[in-house]
């Protein structure tokens, strides 16, 4: 009898572990890969080097980010060199994510980004001392480019304030308004010939001479 009871307590310990192996840590954090890029020499593949990109719905902690990069480690098994990289909402396909976790052949996880409390932080942009009219305000989560702005109105008169580098640093700039083809542009004083415009779908472009630089998403 006791030593039924061993081999029943046994196979329990056995079959949670395998469970919790077995985990699918992207569904479990409500994630997804959207691409993949295999490394070629020459005219043939690598069969050594992957990337890997993961939309994240939100930032996850270093845990979530080990286990998740563990679980596709397993899956990539047959990869020295696996390069992970994690992207939020609205962000391009880039190796410079909002974190990365590469093999290389260690495991090396780096949050390139703010954290979630920061990006509240600087979403919370509002009107220097409280007064004027709102235009809009706009924020882009490029990693280490994240920036909160707002244009508004007073007597007339356009500005911008912007909150840049993880909230430490505020810019205001005076802005003169023109519309084009419907569009709503403003210019500011600087070299490079950049302008900003509210785009048909509510998002504020960078442009200079050369097209689009930055498009930053509407705040709600």
């Amino acid at each position: 009898m006791k030593k039924l009871i061993f081999r029943l307590l046994l196979l329990t310990i056995i079959t949670f572990n395998v469970s919790c192996s077995n985990e699918n840590f992207l569904e479990k954090y409500n994630c997804k890969i959207v691409d993949t890029k295999l490394y070629k020499r020459g005219n043939a593949t690598r069969t050594d080097k992957k990337t890997i990109y993961v939309q994240i719905p939100e930032q996850l902690t270093e845990k979530q980010l080990n286990e998740i990069a563990t679980q596709l480690k397993e899956e990539n098994s047959t990869f020295k060199m696996l390069f992970i990289s994690y992207l939020l909402p609205n962000m391009k396909i880039s190796n410079y994510g909002w974190a990365t976790t590469n093999y290389t052949p260690d495991l090396k996880i780096s949050i390139n980004g703010v954290s979630k409390k920061i990006e509240d932080q600087m979403k919370s942009i509002n009107l220097p001392n409280g007064k004027g009219e709102i235009i809009g305000k706009w924020y882009n989560n490029s990693p280490s480019t994240e920036r909160s702005t707002i244009i508004y109105k007073v007597d007339e008169k356009y500005q911008l304030r912007e909150i840049r580098g993880k909230g430490l640093f505020i810019n205001d700039k005076k802005l003169e308004y023109s519309n084009v083809n419907g569009k709503s542009k403003f210019v500011y004083q600087n070299d490079e010939g950049e302008y900003l415009l509210i785009e048909n779908d509510g998002k504020l472009g960078i442009y200079d001479n050369n097209g689009l630089i930055w498009s930053f998403n509407s705040i709600k």
